[in-house]
This record gives structure tokens, sequence and C-alpha cells, in this order.
């Protein structure tokens, strides 16, 4: 239910020394914009819980990327920060908020309706998602005055067929929550639901954990294609309308109370996988048995390879739950019987329904009554960094990241414009403003892969005086227009410098972060 503000803090804030006078106007103009919340002392004490050892978010990123930090509203003592891989959720809404407006604290990974709707960005989610999942603990509660708040998992749709109809609302996004739900001190049943208009999507909400104490640890879970079918269902929508899973969000909000503060471990994405590896002496009558992550596989090789003939044959197994998140454990076990002859197994792959290799491992491995083979299988999980601001005509630096798999890695890049280039660190130039897609391709040394896409925006020249140093007067020219929007008198496209329709903060940033800089 959460009513996301318009987005003129960005995610790409970048400090430096070139601040100077114009600080003055900027911090001025943000006062229009933000309205600080002094701070409060609580009217009781709450009980926290003992910290947390590491967690697999990893470190802060910007978005669509994601996990990314900071996403609060601005409020006093409101934060999401990682530490040691913990996402640590605060939110501090005494005298803030009500059932039309919440706060919030949360991270993010993907697209979001309010950035605007559309497509999922390519890479970010693992193709063929079926469930996500987190931890979290409730570490601590300050209660004041009529309240409420939510613990949530909120998964976000882009409808790819276009947008539809109900109640009078017309959009391309479903925005749905799993969550534990606290109104005044009562926490509400498993199985409460509702709707609501967040005004950019169709909204649905559901209540699955039906209490929460500090110090205890909870799972929120959510099946992708249930929770799209479900919101579409409660708003008369029909529940094959295609849904594609286009970012998660996992947080706290509500209004009132004093402190909610809420620790996030870990997040689970589970897709569906297959498995295919070279073995023999596999007999067929429950003499090798393999299990993933602890759980029997659902299917068992029911091909014989010749008995005692030690000559490979292909087995195929499909793996319904794969951790594309994290790492796998798949375990080979020989029974007690034929203990003479080794069960060797050798090229083993896992691949996703699009037919990715996730996971490649050629060398022989043996089985036997005594020795079992244990693999660990963790997907090569790829990323790229970019400098904050990125403008047109100027070079920009892309660096690559990526973890799992098997060392070494190959990294090469494509650019919208038709150019590429391959390296862990590379440059490149845009002519032309606005947003272009940047895709990284990673694979390792045994041909597993990834690939991640991101929507990078160039922004135009900083000098709109055309005069090429930026000064006080493209500062004031956009001070003017400060507030504006497509249609109005006082927009200009020219100073709208990240071209999304409108004249605001993060245009004034923008000039100020290259204040007194010339040569454009």
């Amino acid at each position: 239910m959460q009513v996301h503000p318009a987005a003129f803090l960005m995610s790409s804030w970048r400090l430096r020394s070139r601040w100077l006078d114009a600080t003055i106007l900027l911090v001025s103009l943000t006062a229009i914009v933000l309205v600080p919340h002094a701070a409060q002392s609580a009217t009781n004490t709450a009980t926290s819980a003992p910290p947390l050892s590491g967690g697999n978010f990893g470190s802060c990123t910007l978005l669509p990327q994601g996990w990314r930090c900071g996403n609060g509203e601005g409020l006093s003592g409101t934060s999401t920060t990682m530490v040691d891989g913990v996402a640590e959720t605060v939110l501090r809404a005494q005298g803030v908020g009500n059932e039309t407006n919440y706060q919030f604290a949360t991270t993010q990974k993907g697209e979001f309706p309010w950035s605007p709707c559309q497509a999922p960005a390519v890479g970010v989610l693992p193709a063929g998602l079926t469930s996500v999942g987190t931890t979290f603990t409730l570490k601590s509660f300050t209660a004041s005055g009529t309240y409420r708040y939510h613990i949530y998992l909120a998964l976000y749709y882009w409808l790819p067929s276009g947008p539809v109809t109900a109640s009078g609302l017309t959009y391309r996004c479903l925005d749905t929550q799993v969550r534990a739900e606290n109104i005044n001190g009562n926490f509400s049943p498993v199985g409460t639901v509702a709707t609501y208009d967040p005004g950019d999507s169709f909204g649905w909400d559901q209540v699955t954990i039906d209490s929460v104490s500090t110090g205890g640890t909870y799972t929120l879970t959510a099946n992708v294609e249930q929770q799209c079918q479900n919101d579409l269902a409660a708003w008369g929508l029909p529940t094959n309308t295609p849904c594609q899973l286009a970012g998660v969000e996992i947080g706290i909000e509500g209004f009132q109370f004093t402190e909610l503060s809420v620790y996030w471990p870990t997040y689970t994405f589970i897709i569906p996988s297959t498995l295919t590896f070279q073995g023999f002496d596999w007999d067929g009558a429950g003499e090798e048995t393999l299990t993933m992550n602890n759980q029997p596989l659902a299917s068992l090789p029911a091909v014989d390879s010749p008995q005692n003939g030690q000559v490979y044959t292909t087995f195929t197994v499909n793996v319904p739950s794969f951790v594309a998140s994290g790492t796998n454990a798949l375990v080979f076990t020989h029974g007690n019987w034929d203990c003479a002859v080794n069960d060797n197994v050798k090229n083993l792959q896992v691949t996703d329904n699009s037919n990715t290799v996730l996971f490649s491992d050629p060398t022989v491995r043996t089985l036997n009554c005594a020795t079992s083979i244990i693999y660990t299988l963790s997907p090569i999980q790829a990323a790229f960094a970019v400098p904050g601001f990125l403008v047109t005509g100027r070079l920009a630096n892309y660096t690559a990241s990526a973890l799992s798999g098997t060392v070494p890695y190959s990294f090469s890049w494509s650019f919208d414009d038709g150019s590429s280039a391959a390296g862990t660190l590379v440059s490149h130039t845009f002519a032309t403003s606005g947003y272009h897609n940047v895709t990284l391709n990673v694979s390792d040394r045994n041909g597993a892969v990834a690939t991640v896409q991101e929507r990078v925006l160039f922004w135009k020249k900083p000098s709109v005086t055309g005069d090429s140093c930026v000064t006080i007067l493209d500062v004031a020219q956009v001070a003017f227009a400060f507030g504006s929007a497509i249609g109005e008198r006082r927009y200009d496209p020219r100073l709208d410098m990240n071209i999304d329709g409108r004249i605001d903060i993060q245009d004034v940033a923008f000039l100020a972060f290259y204040f007194g800089s010339c040569g454009w």
C-alpha cells in the first residue's frame, strides 16, 4: 500500500568539490520540496534483538541492478543500509503519515511502476523466476499514537500485452505484497487481503504472517505466478493476462509510530532448471541417489548405462527448485552394493529454461559405496558500475564484476548504438542524450554465462546558455523554470537536463555538480 513520492532524489548522487555558490541555491530549492522532520524522543522504550551475522544482500547498488539503499523519503533517522550483507531498515514516523500517505524504508532490485512503469531490465532478475523469499528479524519497535505498519516483500509486474482497465483505472503495472500487518497493536490474521490504488499500478496485498515478536526470525515467500494472478483476479481482470516480474522490494512501511527496525539477512530467488551429466554403471535400481539442497530430486535417471561397462551415458534430470541467488548443494550417493565398480560422473551442467548455462563442471568425479560426490553450485552473478553523472558526448567508463562460477571470467559489452567492447574496464561515448541500453555478458572458464543490461541515463550538456561554461546564469534559468512540466508555460526543454518531462531538483543538482566547469 506504499504511496511513492516523485523520485526527485537521485540514486546516483555524487558529491564533489564544484558546488561553490550554487550550493546555496540548491539548498534553498531543496527546502521547497523537502521539509525536514525534527527528531522526537520516544514515548516508551522498546526491546532490541541481538545483532545478526552476515547475509547475502551484498553492498548497496544502484537500480535497476540493486539492491538499492537509502530509500526512505528523507525522514530524519529513517534509513536502509547494508552491513555485512544484511539489509537493515529503520523507519521513524512519529507524527508523520496516515492511511493515504505511508512512510517507508526499503531496498529494491529491478524496475518499478513509479520509475515509470516499464519492461523488466535484462539480466537483473533471473529468467523463469518462480518464487521469491526473504528472512527477517524484528529488531525493535516503539509505539506512539494511532499507528500502522507492514513488514513486507513486494513483487512488481509489467503487462507486456498493454495497459488494462478496471474500476475506472488504466495501468500497465501491478503492485503486490505478502506481509505482516499491525494496526494499533493488533496483527491482522493470515489470509487478510486488500486492493489499493498507488496511482501507477493495480495494487493487491495479502497477510501471510499473523504475528511478529522482537528477536524472532520469520520468512516471507511469494509465488511469482500466483501473485500476478491473485492481483488480476482481485481487480476483476482476466487471470490469463501475461505478467513479467519487473522489480522486487523488501522493507517496512507505515505511519505515526516512533520507530520500527527490521533486519533482513537473506533473500532467495528460485528458478526451475535442468541438470545434465554423464555417468557409467548407473543401474537404475536405486543404486545412485541425487539430492539438491537436502531434497530428493523429483526425477531420477530412467536410462541405464551398461552395467560395469564403463561406458558413459547422458542423463537429464529436472530440478524444480534451483537457488539462483546463492549456493546449491548437489549430492550424489551410492547404495551399499555393487561396491567394486566406480560409478563416475563427468560433464555436469545446469541450465535454466532459456537454455543458459548456469553452472558447468567437466571434470571426472568418482562415486562408489565409500565416496559421495558433492557439487557446490553457485551461478555467476554479473554486475557493472558507472559514474554518477554521465553526459552526452563525454567518455564514460564502465567497470564489470562477477561472482561465483569458475575463474577466469571473460567480459564482453554491447551498446545500443551498435558498438561493442571487451574487458573488465571499458569506455564508450554516446552522441545523444537520454537513456541508453548497456549490456554486459560474462562467461567463466567452463562456459557458464550471465547477462545483465542496464538503462543508463546520459544527461544533456550542462551549459544551457551555450557559452561553454556552467555559471550562475545557467542555474538561474533552471531555478526560474523549477517545478514546471511539459505543457506548462514555464517549461523549457533545454532546461530539462535528464529529459524526464519536468524541471526539478535533479536538474538543479546536476548543474550544481558541474558549476564552474568549462569546455562544454
